[in-house]
């Protein structure tokens, strides 16, 4: 489910360390020699598993970065669409507060996986 890719559609797939991640096969900087973490195939769970235990306390910043990594694509957004215009699509007030909204996720996922 997290491994959304720049082909995806989304700008910006590919830049956070949670799509460098999934994109890696477990490696920030995979080294292209095939090897990968023992614990990759349970990497996606633990970024969902964290992901919903960040929607048990703030729905809005989950939601977000679901929609800003294609893992939720809601009803009237296109893959081409930029956050502006996913802000508007998720009603949120403000370019700025959406990129907040995402922001916090990612840290708070990125805390809670240890990273």
């Amino acid at each position: 489910m997290w491994e959304a890719r720049q082909e995806s559609g989304y700008p910006g797939g590919g830049s956070s360390m949670l799509a460098l991640l999934a994109e890696g096969q477990g490696e920030i900087m995979p080294t292209g020699t095939g090897h990968k973490l023992d614990n990759y195939d349970g990497l996606g769970a633990r970024i969902s598993d964290s992901v919903s235990r960040l929607a048990l306390a703030n729905v809005r910043a989950a939601t977000a970065l679901r929609v800003e990594h294609g893992v939720l694509r809601p009803k009237g957004l296109s893959p081409h669409d930029n956050q502006d215009t996913r802000a508007r699509v998720l009603g949120v007030p403000s370019l700025r507060t959406y990129r907040r909204l995402v922001k916090t996720a990612r840290d708070f996922v990125i805390d809670d996986l240890k990273l």
